[in-house]
């Protein structure tokens, strides 16, 4: 799987047309979507919980989550360590042995010092997303009150509140691999102005994955919205995040499942991945688990003996 950051960096592009990829690839609420030969539909480990009343997703970041940071987090550290050295070195070995060039030295500081903050700020700015805010941004999807509801952060509006039949759903791209073609799309919803043409907000739902696969992870949204539980095939197991941090066990899995690609790509990618981990153990604890509000909760209450209430742990 790719990692891909389109909608946190960049962000979406809002107050605008749709274009002509996103009507070419249009996701409709009404009609089965072309789903490849032999996959159906998938939930693709993607559910957080799954009833009569409502089906919960998690944002395709989640399963990324913590890689950047890490990276980051070791670069940052290394420079630090690095613009301290030379500071040592250049004000108690050889200020004293070369006084002359005094000026060009604490120059030569200043500027290096000046890069360093600039970059720890950067480093600070990038992960924003993945630090002290919320272990996931979860999706509900209400099939009894036809509602989709997205938890976002307050400084983007709170919860996003949206009819169903409302949404203009599309595939959309993630960012391009080396000037080829991206190798991820996602699900995205647009929330379109009166004229059904202009683009006011956007999110997206569900995992990422290659565009050859997401049709059968919409269609299982979808079947789910249209048709009822009944008419989707219970998932293997759910994401252990509903009202909870993530173990160390789960964390560790997820980490590992984005490198799963048989044996020699697992050997290739067990660095990555326990980079991953690293991220993803120092920044899980600075972040919140999402809470929706009261009316979400009152909106999307499950009815007592629900057949379809089902909790299956995957750790």
């Amino acid at each position: 799987m790719s990692i891909d950051f389109t909608g946190q960096i960049p962000k979406y592009k809002i107050n605008r047309p749709l274009t002509e990829q996103e009507r070419a690839e249009h996701l409709s609420q009404k009609r089965p979507a072309m789903v490849s030969k032999g996959e159906d539909v998938q939930d693709w480990d993607a559910l957080i919980r799954l009833n009569s009343t409502f089906i919960e997703v998690v944002d395709k970041y989640y399963a990324w989550k913590g890689f950047a940071f890490a990276i980051l987090f070791i670069l940052g550290c290394g420079s630090l360590v690095l613009v301290l050295s030379i500071t040592w070195l250049e004000l108690f070995e050889n200020l004293g042995k070369v006084k002359e060039e005094t000026g060009e030295i604490i120059l030569f500081l200043v500027a290096f010092w000046s890069m360093t903050i600039f970059l720890i700020i950067f480093i600070g700015w990038f992960v924003r997303f993945e630090v002290f805010s919320v272990t996931h941004w979860p999706v509900r999807l209400n099939r009894r009150n036809r509602m989709v509801y997205v938890f976002r952060r307050k400084s983007a509006g709170g919860v996003l509140a949206l009819r169903w039949e409302d949404i203009y759903f599309c595939m959309g791209p993630g960012q391009p691999n080396a000037g080829r073609p991206p190798l991820v799309w996602d699900i995205r919803g647009h929330v379109l102005a009166p004229d059904r043409k202009t683009v006011l907000d956007t999110f997206s739902m569900g995992i990422h994955c290659t565009k050859d696969l997401l049709p059968a992870h919409w269609e299982y949204l979808r079947r789910y919205m249209e048709e009822g539980p009944q008419s989707i095939p219970m998932p293997r197991r759910y994401l252990p995040i509903a009202e909870k941090r993530e173990s160390f066990l789960f964390a560790t899995k997820v980490a590992f499942s984005n490198f799963s690609y048989g044996y020699a790509f697992l050997l290739f990618g067990t660095p990555f991945a326990l980079v991953t981990l690293f991220g993803r153990l120092l920044c899980m604890p600075t972040n919140k688990v999402p809470v929706w509000p009261g009316e979400v909760e009152e909106a999307c209450r499950i009815e007592p003996g629900d057949p379809y209430a089902q909790r299956v742990s995957g750790d």
